[in-house]
């Protein structure tokens, strides 16, 4: 597994990117792709997307008229795209890719369906093994700040607009991939600790506003010094750098309390067990429960 962040120092170039199906995470690309920090796309770069869902397509040609296009037919987004995205629901996969003709000189296939399965993808459009690639990332990739994961490892005109998008880690294969994947399904148990703690002071008085404004403050710091800590500090030897960072709270202070406290009502356990689950749901050997 390889991580890469930051750009590469090559300039924006001219690109064709094609989204088939355009819901959250295909918006946020799309934007990230377009903005004026993105160091893959001039503004010379052109983006088809499809008309569902139009509350994001719509926004997006607005604020970019002279790139961005809306289409209904499918095969016009591939037509005039040499990359595409297809983000679509899982059951519709086969369905959307069957009806699609790919250039197999040109085109270059990015699935963000988290269940999609290279052999199926490569199958389905007829594109060699090169050329189709699976990609999971948050909707920060909006601001050019996300790490997104990429499997199989070395496609470089991918690689190179992931790293446009805040950096990319590849996966050495799809068990890797699923794996990492867990990871970012801890994203809502975030949202949902932080509504919880704000909620906790507002029944004592804090207003909501002042409450959601200096914990999400609080929390950004705390994952950026984790973050830069560890970019500049990480272990060598493969040892856990974020367990040095819990063995650093005081000897007896607040946090050390707050911890050992969520720790012994089995909080971080949950975790666990939430990963465990999502983990085998990805392996397609549980529900949603």
């Amino acid at each position: 597994m390889q991580a890469t962040e930051g750009d590469d120092g090559v300039g924006p170039q001219s690109q064709r990117i094609g989204f088939v199906g355009f819901g959250t995470i295909a918006s946020a690309i799309a934007r990230g792709l377009l903005s004026d920090k993105n160091q893959f796309c001039s503004s010379q770069s052109k983006v088809a997307v499809s008309y569902r869902s139009a509350s994001k397509s719509g926004p997006l040609m607005e604020q970019y008229p002279d790139q961005v296009s809306i289409h209904t037919d499918n095969q016009e987004i591939v037509d005039q795209s040499d990359v595409i995205f297809l983000c679509v629901l899982p059951d519709q996969v086969d369905s959307i890719l069957s009806d699609l003709k790919f250039d197999q000189e040109r085109h270059t296939l990015v699935s963000l369906v988290s269940t999609s399965k290279l052999d199926n993808l490569i199958a389905m459009s007829g594109l060699s093994s090169d050329r189709v690639v699976k990609m999971i990332c948050l909707p920060r990739v909006s601001e050019c700040d996300n790490v997104s994961l990429l499997v199989p490892p070395g496609n470089n005109v991918v690689n190179t607009m992931c790293q446009s998008l805040g950096g990319y880690v590849e996966c050495k294969d799809e068990e890797e991939m699923q794996v990492m994947m867990c990871g970012t399904a801890l994203m809502g148990p975030l949202y949902g600790i932080l509504n919880r703690n704000c909620e906790w002071l507002t029944k004592r008085g804090v207003s909501a506003k002042d409450a959601e404004s200096f914990l999400g403050s609080v929390y950004q710091g705390m994952i950026q010094d984790a973050v830069s800590r560890h970019q500049t500090d990480a272990n060598e030897d493969g040892t856990m750098f974020f367990k040095e960072m819990i063995d650093e709270q005081t000897p007896g202070g607040l946090n050390e309390q707050a911890l050992k406290h969520i720790q012994d009502q089995g909080a971080l356990d949950a975790y666990d067990s939430a990963m465990d689950a999502i983990h085998e749901r990805l392996q397609g050997k549980g529900d949603d429960s």
